[in-house]
């Protein structure tokens, strides 16, 4: 985000696309809407392909292609019969059959009714079931309602009935003007389904069909107001029901065709009315999953429109939730899952969160998802901005205990010297590198004046103070949501000792919780010490001194400016030794190329040297005498 940070990013893609018969879209093809229930047919893999002589040349290219004509309709509104024959005869051979197995194939169901002058295909006599519907409406939106469960039934005298309707039907080759009338692109389909007397108009729709088969046929109707209603329809065979059993018990259909301990199938006549019982074993208790619209004392009853899966959950009795998993309850001697929207399960209760969503928040306030907080909405005020965000290394200061932001920018800005005005350099932008880099930052506070402490026991004696006020470490979180930051800094007067956290990614990402109450540092050295926490959170530095009890920490990180031992020094400061004072300090006597420090006089005088006659500003570097840093002295020592 900043230019703090440096990010390498290797974007790889790589993009195979093996495309059959593709379709280019211009985005106006509305998709029909499938309800998954269409069982693909199953192949028994030894059809095979028909065989090319290389010599085919695609219907719609090349010079010998002849745009199919419309029919020769008189001025009294009747077809020319034998130009129509002829026309369609020739369109059917050169659109429709592409191979001369399909070609003989559909022939064989395709009949002109000479009386009525129609075509009829038998392969669409019988009845058909939605699969799905789509309305649309003439600016642009769309809806799916319902399936409606009345078929459509398509008879070998041409007519047909549905939803109480009836009318005509007949097949046609689909012409342009049909897919501009449809607004939708030629997709492949070359035949249409026209129905005559739909709501006193014509319904037309693709066919869409794959040699003998017929998968599926569309009618569009067409409303005055320039809406329309899609509707698919597909062959209303036979519907496989799924039975599967989990837990102790079996299911057994009343035709005997569902007999089953574990999983079974079946096949039924669509709008069959299926009938299951389930016996579960003793000391197990049932309760059906899936399409029961009736069920007691275990029955389940239903009638089958589609492949449907049915489960039979037996699952033990239970008498209180001990007998429960910990995300279910006991209920009506069941083991039952917990609903819990907005929160978490734990020892059989909803743990319901602050917030889910901003109504759950009151006015000024959004809800913060990740950690399901309501935050205001704008908290941030701006203190010094040197530009954009997206430039800048953002500084957030939360006010722990301040409710007056005039005193709480006083204190940043006394803190920070962002002039670089102070002759003793007690503020961060009056040291290096700070004060050459202090237009890169921008600075803005929170106040926080309800920000939670919890004490704890002071583990230096002797400085007047046995109890700190420690603010809490991820309260801030709830507060800066809406800031640009990039680290965050949590101003407290409370005493505590100031700590910081290393960055996250790269140089950024840090957090600095520091006290503004110092018994052992004079308040002006307090800009001194929050550069040392800066060198923390911002640039991942160690502390460069010694302290007990922390000597593993060093083994976690590695840090820029501590080495275990002599080679790793030089790989990371080599090239900056002897400038300023830099070379290789170690607390340790004797080590080849190293220098040997030890203060001359205790770093606290009120705390004196460590029991050992050591102390916090001896050589080493990360708590270890045996590590090696880069000077005798430094911001990452002294505060």
């Amino acid at each position: 985000m900043k230019k703090f940070v440096i990010f390498s990013t290797l974007l790889i893609f790589i993009l195979l696309i093996i495309t059959v018969n593709a379709i280019e879209s211009d985005n106006s093809y509305k998709s029909p809407q499938s309800d998954n229930d269409y069982d693909s047919p199953k192949s028994d893999n030894n059809y095979k392909l028909p065989e090319s002589d290389k010599n085919y040349s695609s219907p719609t290219i090349g010079s010998g292609y002849v745009r199919p004509n419309t029919y020769n309709v008189s001025s009294n509104n009747t077809i020319n019969e034998n130009e129509t024959i002829k026309k369609f005869e020739e369109n059917n051979t050169q659109k429709i059959n592409k191979t001369k197995e399909n070609n003989e194939t559909i022939n064989q169901t395709l009949e002109f009714n000479k009386e009525d002058k129609i075509w009829i295909d038998k392969k669409f006599v019988g009845d058909w079931r939605v699969y799905s519907q789509s309305i649309y409406t003439k600016d642009g939106d769309f809806r799916y309602p319902p399936t409606p469960n009345t078929l459509l039934t398509i008879k070998e005298d041409g007519t047909w009935n549905f939803e109480g309707l009836q009318g005509t039907w007949e097949i046609d080759l689909i012409k342009d003007e049909d897919w501009k009338e449809w607004d939708i692109k030629n997709y492949g389909p070359l035949r249409k389904i026209v129905f005559k007397n739909w709501n006193k108009t014509i319904v037309k729709g693709p066919i869409e069909e794959d040699a003998a088969i017929i998968k599926f046929i569309w009618s569009i109707e067409i409303y005055q107001d320039g809406g329309s209603r899609w509707l698919k329809f597909g062959p209303s065979g036979k519907q496989k029901l799924y039975v599967e059993t989990k837990g102790k018990g079996k299911v057994l259909s009343g035709d005997k065709k569902i007999d089953c301990g574990k999983e079974c199938t079946a096949e039924y006549d669509y709008h069959y009315t299926v009938q299951l019982r389930a016996f579960p074993e003793e000391g197990y208790k049932l309760k059906w999953y899936g399409e029961c619209i009736t069920s007691g004392d275990n029955y389940c009853k239903f009638n089958i429109k589609n492949p449907t899966t049915v489960i039979a959950h037996f699952v033990p009795i239970c008498e209180d939730n001990s007998q429960c998993p910990l995300d279910q309850v006991c209920e009506n001697s069941i083991c039952e899952k917990i609903e819990c929207s907005c929160g978490y399960v734990n020892n059989h209760q909803c743990q319901e969160y602050a917030c889910c969503s901003d109504e759950d928040c009151g006015e000024g306030n959004n809800c913060n998802l990740e950690i399901h907080q309501c935050i205001q909405k704008s908290t941030c005020q701006p203190v010094l901005i040197n530009g954009d965000s997206d430039d800048k290394h953002d500084l957030v200061f939360v006010g722990a205990g301040f409710r007056d932001p005039k005193i709480l920018e006083q204190g940043i800005r006394l803190l920070m010297d962002f002039n670089s005005e102070s002759q003793n350099k007690l503020g961060v932008f009056s040291l290096t590198p700070f004060k050459e880099n202090r237009h890169k930052f921008n600075s803005w506070l929170i106040l926080a004046p309800d920000y939670p402490h919890y004490e704890e026991e002071s583990p230096v004696k002797g400085i007047g103070v046995d109890t700190l006020a420690v603010p809490d470490r991820y309260y801030y979180e709830t507060l800066v949501q809406s800031c640009e930051r990039d680290t965050v800094i949590i101003l407290s007067p409370a005493i505590f000792r100031p700590w910081a956290n290393f960055p996250t990614t790269g140089i950024s990402g840090g957090k600095i919780y520091m006290s503004l109450n110092n018994p052992i540092k004079e308040p002006h050295f307090l800009g001194r010490i929050l550069a040392h926490e800066f060198g923390h959170a911002i640039g991942g530095l160690a502390d460069e001194y010694i302290e007990y009890g922390k000597e593993n920490f060093a083994q976690k990180y590695d840090f820029p400016n501590c080495a275990s031992d002599l080679e790793t020094a030089k790989e990371k400061w080599n090239d900056l030794e002897g400038i300023r004072g830099v070379h290789y300090i170690t607390g340790i006597k004797d080590v080849p190329g190293t220098t040997y420090f030890k203060n001359s006089k205790p770093t606290f005088s009120q705390l004196g040297y460590f029991p050992d006659g050591s102390d916090f500003g001896d050589g080493g570097c990360a708590y270890v005498h045996e590590n090696i840093r880069p000077t005798i002295s430094s911001i990452m020592k002294e505060d």
